[in-house]
């Protein structure tokens, strides 16, 4: 089974939308939709689904082109943000209401139901009421509800945003868990750089209704191909610096980029790359300590530059306050040179 969406536009008259996009996913892949607000990712999303028409561009399942079917024809499974449960139908109801719009036999409408419940960990559960559940219960019915049907792609819009952060880390292993079992197409759109990183198996960075960015998890993270994904995707610290081999704060970072027209080179270079070191050539001023559980951010005053660096809490118990003075390193390799240099620092 593959989704293939080929050059998809759609502009809305108040601004925005999604401008000749491309995508594919096949059977096995978790692709996710990243980017900030209003970047086209849900619009993308429901263009796929059928519940938007597009301007122009092509969308095909398993090669039959679906640009102009209604989505009750495109057979997909969807996720809402907000789960849509209809409240005054049990859980069996709900997650059975597809089924039966298909005149499925009851029997078998029995035995699906309770091979979908069982996969989202809700078996059992048939004869509560939305009411009763909880948040993580109710979004487990929708993505119930959406497998139920064997859908040929599953589409989800957000669907853990509603959710408080341990909810959704458990959520997220319970979907990458199903789709191992299910082995369809995904389509995920968040907004939360660390839920794409942790789910998908791609990941497509969105922004102002184009795709700036995909590829694995890793790669994209670890290559930024421009400063905005650096910020977005890894809060990365940005860095110009003049020169072959470029200096920064007034030593060599021991890199042969190559320049920009102007000598100047942007680089991105992410918080865990700078370490600790009592002997390490570079000297910064704490300006902020941010303890984070698990790791700690520092905001150090490096020169003229201001930097975040991410440690292990456990390394960073002494001489991390506000004015301290403080020793690093830094790993080289993970510097990155930027593409669209001509952006702000």
């Amino acid at each position: 089974m593959t989704l293939e969406v080929a050059e998809i536009s759609r502009r809305f008259r108040e601004g925005g939308g999604v401008l000749g996009v491309s995508l594919h996913a096949s059977a096995g892949d978790l692709v996710v939709l990243v980017g900030p607000s209003g970047c086209g990712k849900t619009t993308l999303l429901r263009l796929i689904a059928g519940l938007v028409p597009p301007d122009s561009g092509r969308i095909r399942l398993a090669g039959q082109d679906v640009t102009h079917l209604p989505p009750e024809r495109r057979h997909l499974g969807f996720v809402f943000q907000n789960y849509a449960l209809f409240a005054h139908l049990d859980v069996f109801g709900n997650v059975s209401f597809g089924l039966k719009a298909r005149h499925w036999a009851r029997d078998r409408i029995v035995a699906k139901v309770a091979e979908a419940l069982t996969l989202v960990g809700l078996g059992g559960a048939e004869r509560r009421l939305p009411a009763d559940l909880s948040g993580g219960e109710q979004q487990r019915v929708a993505l119930a509800r959406a497998i139920v049907t064997e859908p040929r792609v599953l589409l989800l819009d957000e669907p853990f945003s509603n959710l408080d952060p341990s909810l959704r880390r458990t959520l997220r292993a319970h979907l990458k868990s199903i789709q191992r079992t299910v082995g369809i197409p995904m389509v995920h759109v968040t907004h939360d750089r660390e839920e794409a990183l942790a789910l998908a198996t791609r990941v497509v960075v969105m922004d102002r209704g184009n795709v700036v960015q995909e590829g694995p998890p890793r790669e994209v993270f670890e290559s930024p191909g421009s400063a905005f994904v650096a910020r977005f995707l890894g809060a990365a610290n940005l860095l110009r610096a003049k020169g072959r081999p470029p200096h920064w704060a007034g030593h060599p970072l021991r890199v042969e980029p190559g320049s920009s027209p102007d000598g100047q080179s942007l680089f991105s270079l992410p918080p865990e790359a700078l370490r600790l070191s009592a002997s390490g050539p570079w000297t910064g001023r704490v300006i902020d300590v941010h303890y984070l559980g698990a790791d700690t951010e520092v905001e150090i005053q490096v020169g003229e530059e201001r930097v975040r660096a991410r440690w292990p809490s456990q390394d960073c118990v002494l001489g991390l306050e506000p004015d301290a003075t403080l020793h690093f390193d830094i790993d080289t390799a993970r510097l990155v040179l930027l593409r669209d240099q001509d952006l702000p620092v």
